[in-house]
């Protein structure tokens, strides 16, 4: 080793570390109808598992809406002093059914969600260990971790139940709207005027959310490098009594992540309470309006419970979609972060693994091939014993663009067979070399 320069492993994943935050900061800005392309992307093998979740989920909704209905029923009948065995074998029907059907679009969109977890982390891993070196170690290791494990948990429910629970939920507020309309169009028009309101708020305050859960999710990448790099040079670290700095450090990231997610639960907790005082209010001005029109003759005290009943049923389908909105823009922003894994150079074709867009699943059998580990001993075992198992010539190593090389013309020899000890004191790239 040629020109060794003493380099300590805490300063190495520090500077790893700022140089991963400055090249986030380089990265082109992804608009948010390219990052939904991008959820949506992942979502797009499994659409026929989507669509058949989406028909059960409208099947379930379709019962919950025929309720109101066949209750007017039941009590029409009882005013004239008819049967309600029909009427009440209807509801239970429509309960036992609903139940049957509920479980069972539960379970088949879990699934989904975990196949779809499942396949974003394989492509990613497959991805990182196809990646050039110099690729990975631009990045700090907190945050390729983080994008494979919490960020692929935003998208894991974003990438399905959500868009679903949109759908599903748009059609269950218009259905509920048209139903209302055949009971009275008067209290209708209050009703729909609660309804926009919350919409026009929920349009406002949805897309904030995407980027505050976006800059808390950089935090918290940026904490697990610096933590890790701490960590792995503690004896460095405590040797030159560095506590002080490294602590400092660390709390920066931690305080930046609560900082933007608590602005995340702000902007949460307006929408729900924006949601909340909508439909409260809904119905305080449905019941006022609606017993004026009962004690005036213009409509029937059943078809006002109904009403009523619709109106309080939009609380589960407007607390539904507050909540899959919030899960969608979580979900936007970790597919945006996940995409950027697709730009790291890879060292050949057959690492050049999709990770969003149109997914070539030869290519990813040809990754798969190349890290089994059955098939890389059969082709070590074919390699003549006098061939170099590595050989370095002249490689000069720097862990980020600013700082000192840490190795600098090296040349090395490593044979099949035997063992080599790599000696020289502290800081002289022992530790660069093995890497």
């Amino acid at each position: 080793m040629s020109d060794a320069q003493p380099f300590h492993p805490a300063d190495a994943a520090v500077a790893a570390s700022h140089a991963s935050e400055a090249a986030d900061s380089q990265e082109p800005e992804v608009r948010t109808l390219q990052r939904l392309g991008i959820l949506w992307s992942f979502a797009r093998p499994y659409l026929h598992v989507l669509i058949l979740g989406l028909v059960l989920s409208i099947a379930v909704s379709a019962m919950g809406l025929a309720s109101p209905m066949v209750t007017k029923w039941v009590l029409d009948t009882l005013a004239v002093g008819g049967s309600l065995r029909d009427p009440v074998l209807v509801l239970v029907g429509l309960l036992i059914v609903g139940a049957a059907v509920s479980w069972f679009q539960w379970v088949m969109l879990g699934r989904l969600a975990e196949d779809i977890v499942y396949d974003a982390r394989k492509r990613m891993m497959l991805r990182y260990l196809g990646a050039r070196v110099f690729a990975l170690l631009s990045r700090g290791p907190g945050e390729l971790v983080t994008r494979v494990t919490s960020d692929t948990v935003l998208l894991n429910q974003a990438a399905s139940t959500s868009i679903i629970g949109l759908i599903n939920g748009g059609i269950v507020i218009i259905g509920s709207l048209v139903l209302m309309a055949q009971l009275d169009l008067v209290l209708l028009g209050t009703t729909l005027a609660a309804v926009v309101v919350v919409f026009v708020i929920f349009a406002v305050l949805m897309p904030q959310i995407s980027k505050v859960e976006e800059r808390a999710q950089a935090a918290l990448s940026a904490l697990g490098s610096e933590l890790e790099g701490t960590v792995r040079a503690i004896k460095t670290v405590k040797s030159s009594s560095a506590e002080p700095r490294r602590f400092r450090s660390l709390m920066h990231h931690v305080t930046e992540s609560r900082r933007f997610s608590m602005k995340s639960v702000r902007i949460q907790a307006g929408a729900w309470t924006v949601a909340w005082i909508g439909l409260d209010g809904a119905v305080i001005l449905v019941l006022s309006l609606g017993a004026y029109r009962v004690s005036a003759g213009d409509m029937t005290v059943s078809a006002l419970v109904a009403f009523l009943l619709y109106v309080w049923g939009l609380t589960g389908p407007l607390m539904e979609l507050t909540q899959n909105l919030t899960t969608l823009q979580s979900g936007i922003a970790a597919a945006g972060r996940i995409a950027e894994i697709e730009r790291m150079e890879v060292e050949s074709e057959e690492a050049d693994i999709a990770i969003i867009g149109e997914r070539d699943d030869a290519r990813l059998r040809a990754a798969e091939r190349q890290v089994d580990t059955e098939r890389i001993a059969k082709t070590r075992d074919s390699i003549d014993d006098d061939t170099p198992a590595v050989e370095l010539r002249g490689v000069s190593v720097r862990y980020a663009p600013d700082v000192e090389v840490a190795l600098n013309g090296l040349s090395l020899s490593v044979p099949r067979r035997g063992h080599v000890a790599l000696v020289g004191p502290s800081g002289a790239g022992n530790t660069t070399c093995r890497v």
